[in-house]
């Protein structure tokens, strides 16, 4: 309803006086007025005409519907953020306090799905496979997985048991800060 009112009641409304013109011709005047749209809409003529504008009364604000349709968007979207981007005068303790808020109704959302997900689209899967959903224990984790940290003497003992191969073990230790230099291939001339 809150556009309806704004139309009705926050634009200037306006008295057509047009002197000395029939019935007819005002009432042509008339539908030619209202079927023009209100914003912009203007008309010039030739005879005598009086066009009034008549103001809303300052006192009515439209302020407090404006902010209650925002806070029921801020409400409906579960999080404070919004008002913290949009309204001034919030302090980085309260900012800090407007997260914490949205990241616990996130966690929790997070908990739901993974409980319905591990329940009803991996147990069933792991079950037609003939396995054990408790022994298999198939979780699912939010966030971005943590890189292991790859210790020295696991990186050898992988490539002694010929878990990884020579080149894998080259380019792993790389990646960690070992200069290596490139192998030469059988054949290949210095």
């Amino acid at each position: 309803m809150m556009p309806e009112i704004i139309e009705k009641y926050a634009g200037p409304d306006e008295l057509w006086i047009f002197k000395g013109v029939s019935d007819e011709q005002l009432a042509a005047y008339q539908a030619q007025i209202k079927s023009k749209p209100k914003a912009g809409a203007r008309f010039i003529y030739g005879g005598e005409a009086d066009i009034k504008t008549v103001q809303v009364d300052p006192r009515a604000r439209f302020e407090a519907y404006i902010e209650h349709i925002w806070n029921q968007l801020i409400i409906g979207g579960g999080t404070p953020i919004p008002k913290l981007i949009s309204t001034p005068g919030f302090t980085k303790a309260s900012a800090r306090a407007a997260v914490e808020v949205a990241e616990r109704k996130v966690m929790a959302l997070q908990r739901f799905m993974k409980r319905i997900v591990e329940r009803e689209v991996f147990k069933p899967i792991i079950e037609q496979a003939g396995y054990d959903p408790k022994r298999a224990a198939v979780r699912l984790n939010w966030g971005i997985p943590e890189k292991p940290e790859i210790n020295m003497a696991d990186l050898i003992k992988a490539a002694e048991q010929k878990l990884i191969s020579p080149e894998e073990f080259r380019n792993i230790a790389r990646k960690i800060g070992w200069e290596i230099t490139e192998q030469k291939q059988e054949g290949q001339k210095a």
